[in-house]
């Protein structure tokens, strides 16, 4: 059976489906069968890698997906004034509306507004203990330095470099790397 015989075949609901997008878009006709026809491509679309569209035993899935995406972008056209007007004025095409992502439909949605600012507050939080740890580094490290107990081997001087690294076993103290600030000497403790 063909795509079109399909459509035919569910033109109860597809005409439902227009008359709502035509209400959600203040009665423009010819914007509301542009952005249906748009959906009904993109469903088969997104059913033709599954084999949807085609096997007899899985059509009515074809049609569950139609509606839902329907029911999406009806609530969203009518949420949205901006996207309402974009619709009508040809700034936003049928073909892009229906590939748009929930977010994209409505982002000033309650949902997504709280969901943006905890993602916020929790990137915030995130940079907030970075910065404490660096800070508690930093202070370690002037601590460290301040107590200088090692000197250079060559010029004798408390001005270096170190770091630290497990060379041996785990029950045994990590290997200490210097290298100093004046005459560049490097040794290991």
């Amino acid at each position: 059976m063909s795509l079109s015989y399909e459509r035919k075949r569910h033109r109860p609901v597809i005409n439902r489906v227009t008359l709502l997008l035509m209400k959600a878009l203040s009665g423009d006709k010819t914007v509301a069968t542009h952005v249906e026809e748009a959906l009904y491509r993109q469903t088969i679309f997104e059913a033709l890698p599954k084999d949807v569209a085609m096997r007899t035993s899985v059509r009515e899935s074809l049609l569950s997906a139609y509606r839902s995406k329907a029911r999406q972008l009806i609530r969203n056209i009518q949420q949205n004034a901006t996207l309402r007007d974009g619709l009508r004025c040809g700034d936003v095409k049928p073909d892009t509306l229906v590939t748009m992502r929930a977010q994209d439909l409505n982002p000033l949605a309650p949902h997504w507004v709280a969901q943006r600012q905890r993602r916020q507050a929790l990137q915030a939080q995130k940079e907030a203990e970075d910065a404490e740890r660096r800070a508690e580094c930093a202070r370690a490290e002037e601590e460290q330095g301040s107590s200088a107990k090692e000197t250079c081997p060559r010029c004798h001087q408390s001005n270096y470099d170190y770091y630290q690294i497990q060379t041996r076993s785990a029950d045994e103290p990590m290997t200490v790397f210097f290298t100093c600030r004046n005459c560049g000497k490097q040794w290991k403790q």
